[in-house]
């Protein structure tokens, strides 16, 4: 896996645009059966800015390859895509999302209950506190 991370890098410093495609795939395919699924999804989103496009397609594709996969849920919602809830029922059954990720998810939501739900998780969180503040 690492020696594709670093093909995929090479490919981007280089401008080679020939070789990327294969090599995404690849990296996608692993991405959703990988213990390292979180830097995997991270080195996706990195190259999808360079080559302009939008971070979400990432999620939106991990969960293509894996609708399963509450982390890539929890990450289409935080830009605005209206699958908070499902995002939280994958969040819930998932023992592998933090606290902190089932926390963000309830705040995402938004709903009175979802906000008391976050805090409750993590109440350390200033930012289920301040959006709880703005009901």
């Amino acid at each position: 896996m690492g020696a594709l991370c670093a093909l995929a890098s090479i490919n981007l410093a280089l401008g080679d645009k020939h070789d990327l495609p294969s090599v995404l795939t690849t990296l996608r395919e692993l991405s959703t059966s990988s213990h390292n699924a979180a830097e995997m999804h991270t080195l996706l989103t990195a190259i999808a800015r360079l080559e302009g496009r939008k971070i979400e397609d990432v999620s939106r594709t991990e969960i293509m390859l894996d609708p399963s996969l509450s982390r890539e849920w929890i990450n289409l919602s935080k830009g605005g895509d209206p699958v908070a809830n499902m995002a939280l029922k994958l969040a819930a059954r998932d023992p592998q999302v933090s606290i902190e990720e089932m926390a963000l998810a309830y705040e995402i939501s938004g709903s009175l209950g979802s906000l008391q739900s976050g805090i409750l998780l993590s109440p350390w969180r200033a930012q289920g506190w301040r959006k709880l503040n703005k009901l």
